[in-house]
């Protein structure tokens, strides 16, 4: 799987959230899966994965052949499926 995404928003991510894109990839290469999004229209979905024992939901969009990573964020809605 290869990725790329925004350094500014990673930094962003990094602050509010205290996790970084690269921490993200590797909670999704170990156990992820992909939801839909609100932006599916615009080809965007989402991986739902876990980041220090939290879910992380972190959507992305393919280009050729490429994880785009928009944002992501810990969504706590998805709490009680890991508990």
């Amino acid at each position: 799987m290869e990725f790329e995404w925004d350094e500014g928003k990673c930094d962003e991510i990094k602050r509010r959230h205290g996790f970084s894109f690269e921490e993200v990839i590797s909670s999704i290469k170990n156990e992820s899966i992909i939801i839909k999004t609100p932006n599916e229209d615009r080809d965007q979905k989402a991986f739902l994965t876990i980041v220090d024992n939290y879910p992380v939901v972190v959507p992305f969009e393919m280009r050729s052949g490429v994880y785009r990573l928009i944002t992501a964020w810990p969504d706590r809605r998805f709490k009680k499926w890991i508990d």
